[in-house]
């Protein structure tokens, strides 16, 4: 099996073939008429081809192809390795296939990025394999996506001699088991950081709303996310 791409809009065309680079995987243009059974094809144009994904977004729709192209409807399981630090390093597998890499610089977006990509690859059975390091941080990536699915916390012993340490780290502890988290952790928000929570939520609001310190303080603990505290501002 391979991909076929047939996009009429132009934009959309060009994004996902991006997207398809980025990724490395082997495709073709295709357009009607021509055989295409032994494709998977990208296209926006319904019931022109015998199988076919419907793209309104790219990153979704190549996702949402990937675990055909290995016979599958989707994968059974998907676990997610999370290196937690100043940079979080996200690696996310597939029934042991690796799918993706990510690097983030905020940990508040974390949830939202994980809630993409499972929608993305379509699994319910999901697990999140946060590594042991980095106490504070750890802890409140445990608080952001806790409820989310199922998290483990692994020993992270081998990999801090890895280089690109942050993605490169997270593929390891995706693939280890750990131990189950079975609660919020407790974190104590700094001034310095709820500080900075309040100064994100000026950029992320285009300067409409500076969030008050004890949301501020939620987010930093992880009870809440940066855009419901944004949201819960503006009713107030």
């Amino acid at each position: 099996m391979m991909v076929g791409v047939y996009i009429k809009d132009i934009r959309l065309y060009h994004q996902v073939i991006e997207e398809i680079k980025r990724r490395k995987l082997d495709y073709i243009e295709i357009f009607p008429g021509e055989d295409d059974k032994d494709l998977i094809v990208l296209t926006d144009s319904p019931g022109i081809f015998k199988r076919y994904v419907i793209v309104v977004e790219a990153q979704s729709a190549v996702r949402s192809v990937i675990p055909r192209l290995y016979g599958k409807e989707k994968f059974h399981e998907i676990h997610i390795g999370i290196d937690p630090g100043m940079r979080v390093g996200v690696a996310v597998y597939g029934d042991g296939i690796f799918l993706e890499e990510l690097e983030l610089t905020d940990t508040y977006d974390l949830r939202r990025k994980i809630e993409e990509i499972v929608r993305g690859y379509g699994s319910r059975n999901v697990v999140l394999r946060i590594g042991k390091g980095d106490e504070p941080n750890r802890n409140r990536i445990i608080n952001i996506l806790f409820g989310l699915y199922p998290i483990e916390i692994v020993d992270e012993y081998g990999t801090t001699s890895i280089k690109n340490r942050n993605t490169e780290a997270a593929k390891k502890i995706a693939m280890k088991r750990g131990k189950p988290v079975k609660g919020r952790m407790e974190i104590r928000a700094r001034r310095g950081e709820i500080s900075e929570v309040q100064r994100k939520s000026r950029i992320a609001s285009n300067n409409l709303v500076t969030i008050s310190r004890e949301l501020a303080r939620r987010v930093v603990k992880g009870e809440i996310d940066l855009e419901e505290a944004i949201e819960m501002q503006k009713k107030n």
